[in-house]
């Protein structure tokens, strides 16, 4: 444990950080398994733990995304003393893209990298016929088994999913309402990873992130769906220790 609600999970040791925000309805034990792989790697991992789910079960979710960064930011600017990632899924994606944004305008810090995977870009409006926060109960819990990344266990359970329900419409709201403002490129490279079969996103959207990259983008896709992630912690380790590598 790290002492810190933001970051439930000791991290290993490394010599840079990387910061790992969630998919909507993740929590940081997502990323508990790339932890002593990326250690071993050089790299501390630090899941990121979003109010509403884990060990933050009783603190009420968030819906607005400056809020939450804001929110965020002093916890991780006293952990920045050394050369640092941001990587985030999904919404994570979103997440951890103004997450950049915030330590650059706020402290003058850039990442090393910026990691995105499974989002279409900031600057491109999700389809409001997709939109699942508002969704009635049935529709809603419909949407959640064609998405895939909540368990079977939970789904079928009403106790459980009365608890998990909160802050995933909170989630998809942070991603589906975000308002995309316009800045400067960010001046690190960003890495780009997609399942070629995510219907989330398509590798063409995903390919789009290039326009908030001033110093370098590249785009890997890998077999799979949205959750093309799931038991490669292999892979993602090795991408992420690639992109900590000095230019």
């Amino acid at each position: 444990m790290t002492g810190d609600a933001w970051f439930p999970l000791a991290p290993g040791t490394g010599e840079t950080l990387v910061f790992c925000f969630p998919f909507a309805g993740g929590s940081a034990t997502f990323y508990r398994p790339w932890i002593a792989p990326a250690s071993a790697a050089g790299l501390a991992v630090l899941p990121v733990e979003l109010p509403g789910r884990g060990l933050r079960r009783q603190e009420a979710p968030q819906r607005d995304l400056p809020m939450l960064i804001e929110a965020l930011g002093p916890a991780l600017r006293d952990r920045l003393d050394r050369r640092f990632i941001l990587f985030g899924h999904s919404l994570g994606a979103l997440l951890a893209f103004e997450t950049a944004r915030h330590l650059r305008r706020r402290y003058a810090l850039t990442p090393a990298a910026l990691v995105v995977s499974g989002r279409y870009p900031p600057h491109r409006r999700g389809n409001p016929d997709r939109f699942r926060h508002a969704l009635p109960p049935p529709r809603f819990l419909a949407a959640l088994k064609e998405l895939g990344g909540t368990t079977p266990e939970i789904l079928a359970h009403p106790d459980l999913m009365a608890l998990a329900e909160p802050p995933l419409r909170a989630d998809f709201a942070l991603t589906e309402l975000y308002a995309h403002v316009e800045e400067a490129a960010l001046d690190c490279p960003i890495l780009a990873l997609t399942g070629e079969a995510d219907a989330e996103v398509s590798v063409a959207e995903m390919a789009e992130w290039s326009r908030h990259a001033a110093a370098g983008f590249e785009l890997v896709t890998m077999p799979g769906d949205h959750f093309y992630l799931r038991d490669r912690t292999p892979e993602m380790v090795a991408h992420l220790t690639r992109c900590a590598a000095p230019a």
